[in-house]
């Protein structure tokens, strides 16, 4: 009767353990490119893009602190956030200048916990999720080179058709108006820059009347 008892204890104790270790293991935390976690991504190139965190598996209604690092493994954002009463955890990032480059790390830690850097080997994380973030996600210049190079293009675009038109002037009344000579010249051109300086042009025309 003793050996039964015996081994009916071990077995619960086995039971418990193995409880236990499904439970930890079921825990997880990954990054989605949008808020309903339907879409696991762990690249993120589009220009000022976000970061949906989620996982499951977490303390009941336990807060943790979570903390994005950057390409170069600086504390970029740190936040406490509140598991819910299921023990699911979410956090969202928008990359934007001047964040780094590279392999970011979102780090679950308690919440009486603060590093001063990242460390994969630091036994008080709790979750740890590894994803990447190109210079476009958060680099402004791209759009600003675009534009520039935009700009320069209706201008020169501009000085050409002015320049044609005074010296055909007297050759070729019917010279075509500037919509018509930039959409043949330069198909590219925005139909904004256009109609910005087609304005040009008629303020000059009235400041000469």
């Amino acid at each position: 009767m003793k050996k039964l008892t015996l081994v009916a204890g071990i077995l619960m104790v086995a039971a418990v353990l193995s409880f236990g270790i499904a439970s930890a293991s079921a825990q997880t935390w990954g990054s989605y490119s949008d808020p309903d976690h339907t879409v696991p991504s762990d690249n993120f190139i589009e220009l000022h893009c976000t970061v949906y965190m989620y996982g499951e598996g977490f303390g009941k209604s336990v807060e943790y602190k979570i903390i994005y690092w950057d390409g170069q493994g600086y504390k970029r954002v740190v936040e406490v956030q509140k598991a819910t009463g299921q023990g699911e955890l979410s956090s969202e990032y928008t990359f934007g200048s001047p964040d780094v480059e590279g392999d970011w790390h979102c780090t679950v830690y308690p919440t009486e916990y603060d590093p001063s850097s990242y460390d994969p080997a630091d036994t008080n994380i709790v979750a740890d999720d590894t994803l990447y973030a190109r210079s476009y996600a958060f680099d402004d210049v791209p759009i600003m080179v675009t534009v520039i190079a935009a700009i320069g293009v209706a201008g020169l675009c501009f000085g050409i058709y002015y320049w044609m038109r005074r010296r055909h002037r007297r050759v070729e009344p019917e010279w075509p108006e500037f919509r018509e000579y930039a959409r043949r010249k330069y198909p590219e051109l925005d139909e904004d820059l256009i109609t910005m300086i087609e304005d040009l042009i008629e303020h000059q025309r009235e400041v000469k009347r």
